[in-house]
């Protein structure tokens, strides 16, 4: 009696210790593929979404006749929808009976009824990009386990700066390709086709 207890005081036997690891070791087995699906699932989700958002833009452009764009903010990690604001002069020449192409801020600025009138010339708007409005003009950003790695456009390769994607009145843009990766280093890559066609997203080794 008290030399077993004695060897329960010395410590664990060999078998108890190749079980705690054989333990350890299926706990592990089950847990890190749980990891990785999750891990995955959140970079290759905001991959669909943003390439839903290149998708429309080209979408938008061929449908309205004027030119869109994509930014693309990797510093904050954040992208928005622009299109092209043209004066309401052109805007009103090329709208269809019924379109509301004309719609817009107008071309003078106009001083409020309190405010004194300046004898300068009038402020002609030019064609400029502006956020479409409501939610696609606000953008949407990564969420924190995600980041963009690298941008590829026209050759160049970068991984920080804003990079604006433009889509013509006809659809065209120049390719480009987009690599996210996630928080245990998963790339998604997605390519962008210069005609139609949808974007592409694969996995990157």
């Amino acid at each position: 009696m008290g030399r077993a207890m004695r060897r329960r005081r010395e410590g664990f036997t060999l078998f108890e210790l190749l079980a705690v690891v054989a333990m350890l070791a299926l706990l592990s087995a089950l847990a890190l593929p749980n990891f990785g699906i999750a891990d995955g699932r959140a970079a290759h989700e905001q991959a669909k979404r943003l390439a839903a958002e290149l998708e429309l833009a080209r979408a938008r452009a061929l449908a309205t006749g004027e030119a869109h764009r994509l930014v693309l903010d990797v510093d904050e990690h954040h992208y928005w929808l622009e299109r092209l604001a043209r004066p309401r002069a052109e805007r009103e020449a090329n709208a269809a009976p019924g379109d509301d192409a004309a719609a817009g801020p107008p071309d003078l600025y106009e001083p409020r009824a309190d405010e004194d009138i300046q004898l300068t010339a009038p402020v002609v708007q030019e064609p400029h990009f502006e956020p479409l409005p409501g939610p696609l003009g606000i953008g949407a950003h990564l969420p924190a386990e995600v980041r963009v790695a690298e941008v590829e456009q026209e050759g160049v390769v970068a991984s920080e700066g804003v990079f604006e994607v433009p889509f013509a009145a006809d659809g065209t843009t120049e390719p480009l390709i987009v690599r996210l990766a996630s928080e245990g280093g998963r790339i998604y890559q997605l390519t962008l086709p210069p005609w139609a066609g949808d974007v592409r997203i694969e996995t990157v080794d």
